[in-house]
């Protein structure tokens, strides 16, 4: 009997030995993680988190290598719906690798979302296998929530420029809405499992996000904050046998007194909320839904590949836009609604797949929810269920979807709900035979895990080089330095790096230096591999017009300045060089109508030297008594004309016979 004790007891003392390197790697993953930043490269955060992700992996892995006899590696939950639904959106972003314009940049989405479900593979396996727990899971997402809390605050007491300034390490203020929304879950949690004086901790880190979210004012995230509080409460309440009648009621009533009091305090104090008010961002998203629409009519099935949506974009229109995206001084590179977004990129095949995790996980919770006996579960379960569907808001009218840390944390919330659905109901219910995966096959898929995240790091560390080589091009490009420019293109460029993080190919600089140095032929070589790849940019395309005009091309320079035109009616440069080709090639008529079309107040100085050439041109082709005294006409009287006939919507000619016909 002594010796069966101490034999168990060593096995108990390795189990927790074994437990603790596991443990250990989470915690120091979801400390450091809102602190990996790199100020060196132009997104900080992105691709240095997809870098840190791989590592922390590859490191797991060798853990559980290092362990193998000690566990059991079976997999059998990849079987579970949940499972091939992630296994269908992977193989559809394989699958549009075949569309995509841009293959660098589908690699790279291929990469990121691949780690991201080993990720969720790896720690669902080790929840299941009891190597961690969803408690201690919680209290890291706790630590992370300090941190990122603490650095948010201290830009809170610090900004001067508004609240813009305040974003965390999430790039920007939405992003650091929405990471703290999925902290929310964990943090509720926190408080469900601990003892009395941690209750506090928890409590003191939900009222500092709330109270950051309310200056931060990201109706994305407070909407389904306020629904869901409010839905959620009254559920609650419902489900709660042992509370009186008149007490629910009371309850319920006070609930709506509070939520009835929160939105009179933010109308009748509406200009400390202003962001709550502006409707500008809206606009801004219905345009880019509706264009975003127009090219899923055109590519429902297949989509236009993964991470092409930008490309294609710029296709269906700019003239609706503000100035600065009409004359491609920005460039949108997402719809802000990532399943718009996947069903763009991905096809019908991708977006289903994609909404399908959601809709699996809703369906796993609601089971755990009644079959669940314990009430601080059940209302942990209850609370993963109601921020599901939050997030599902946020991600319908932001792109959470694109950071990594906010995938971290919402496929922890997958893993979680798998893991416990494999154990409730999987297992209990004799189906482990059916749903296991045989030994080899398991070893098979752990090798093919790791590769997925050895080319994640491939990946992510190339585009961490180019990133970085493209702040130099920056640099030489604003400076005018084009030799340096040509050098550190030539460095930036590589098979996992061909566009810059706004959608610019990277070849396009080199156009840019190659004509500003008179080299025509080569900078016509690089518009047209930049041309290649964005076909819809409204710079490359002006560029590569400027270069075939240069090297006496004129129809082809017209073409592409007209395309140019078509895609955004009132960019200004196509418009003069398109104006100056037509006077070049002796289209007169042509040529005033370009510029008849441009705004009289423009700043561009190519438009004040252009126009009374081209206004002489036309008196002197078109108005026989009027051209005879041009000569004696100077060219601020023409411009005079011209302009009073834009001010009254008549024509150049009207005014010229009622000011000179005399």
């Amino acid at each position: 009997m002594g010796q069966k004790l101490k034999v168990s007891q060593s096995e108990k003392l390795k189990k927790n030995e074994q437990s603790s390197s596991f443990t250990v790697l989470f915690f120091l993953f979801f400390i450091i993680l809102p602190l990996v930043y790199s100020g060196e490269i132009i997104d900080p955060t992105l691709i240095p988190r997809q870098v840190y992700l791989s590592v922390f992996l590859i490191i797991l892995f060798g853990i559980i290598f290092l362990k193998k006899n000690k566990l059991v590696l079976d997999l059998g939950f990849l079987k579970l719906s949940f499972s091939i639904a992630c296994f269908l959106f992977l193989g559809s972003i394989l699958l549009s690798l075949f569309q995509t314009t841009i293959l660098s940049e589908g690699l790279y989405v291929l990469s990121k979302h691949g780690s991201i479900f080993v990720f969720f593979t790896l720690t669902t396996y080790l929840l299941i296998q009891k190597q961690i727990t969803s408690e201690l899971l919680t209290r890291y997402v706790l630590y992370f929530t300090v941190i990122t809390l603490l650095i948010a605050y201290y830009q809170l007491i610090n900004f001067q420029n508004g609240v813009e300034e305040v974003k965390g390490t999430m790039a920007n203020k939405n992003l650091l809405a929405s990471i703290l929304y999925l902290c929310l879950p964990f943090n509720i949690n926190f408080i469900l499992i601990s003892k009395n004086s941690w209750k506090k901790i928890g409590w003191a880190t939900i009222i500092l996000i709330i109270i950051l979210l309310w200056f931060l004012q990201t109706r994305a995230v407070l909407i389904p904050i306020l629904l869901l509080g409010f839905i959620g409460s009254i559920i609650y309440m419902v489900k709660q046998k042992k509370m009186e009648p008149s007490k629910l009621r009371m309850g319920i009533l006070l609930l709506c007194f509070t939520i009835v009091a929160v939105i009179t305090f933010i109308f009748k104090f509406h200009y400390l909320f202003a962001h709550l008010f502006n409707t500008n961002t809206f606009k801004t998203r219905a345009l880019l839904w509706g264009n975003t629409t127009s090219m899923v009519k055109d590519h429902f099935f297949f989509g236009v590949g993964a991470g092409n949506w930008m490309v294609n974009f710029p296709k269906y229109g700019l003239g609706n836009f503000s100035d600065i995206v009409k004359n491609g001084r920005m460039i949108y590179t997402r719809p802000h609604n990532d399943f718009l977004w996947y069903l763009s990129e991905l096809g019908i095949v991708g977006f289903l797949s994609f909404l399908s995790l959601f809709i699996i996980s809703l369906i796993y919770l609601n089971k755990l929810i009644k079959r669940e006996k314990e009430t601080n579960v059940k209302q942990f379960f209850f609370i993963l269920f109601m921020s599901l569907i939050g997030f599902m808001f946020i991600a319908a009218v932001d792109f959470p979807m694109e950071r990594i840390e906010h995938q971290i944390l919402l496929f922890l919330i997958f893993s979680i709900t798998v893991s416990k659905y494999w154990s409730n109901f999987s297992i209990p219910n004799k189906q482990l035979k059916i749903l296991s995966i045989n030994k080899y096959l398991n070893f098979g898929i752990f090798i093919s895990l790791l590769c997925v995240v050895v080319f994640s790091l491939l990946v992510s560390k190339n585009r961490y080089s180019g990133e970085k080589t493209t702040v130099q091009v920056y640099e030489a490009h604003q400076t005018s330095n084009w030799s340096e420019l040509i050098n550190q293109v030539n460095l930036a460029k590589n098979y996992f790096y061909e566009v810059d993080p706004v959608s610019v190919p990277i070849d396009w600089y080199k156009g840019v230096a190659q004509f500003s140095l008179g080299n025509f032929e080569e900078a016509k070589n690089s518009f047209n591999h930049a041309y290649i790849l964005s076909p819809y940019n409204i710079h490359i395309l002006n560029n590569l017009a400027s270069s075939y005009e240069v090297m006496k091309q004129h129809e082809k320079a017209i073409s592409y300045y007209e395309t140019s035109i078509s895609i955004s009616p009132e960019f200004e440069e196509s418009k003069l060089n398109l104006a100056a080709v037509y006077f070049n090639s002796n289209q007169i008529e042509n040529a005033f109508k370009t510029i008849h079309s441009c705004d009289i107040k423009s700043a561009d100085p190519k438009y004040k030297g252009f126009l009374p050439v081209i206004l002489r041109a036309k008196i002197n082709q078109t108005n026989d008594p009027i051209r005879k005294r041009l000569d004696t006409i100077n060219d601020q009287e023409i411009l005079k004309v011209f302009f009073e006939s834009k001010r009254k919507n008549s024509t150049f000619e009207q005014e010229l016979n009622r000011k000179f016909h005399e």
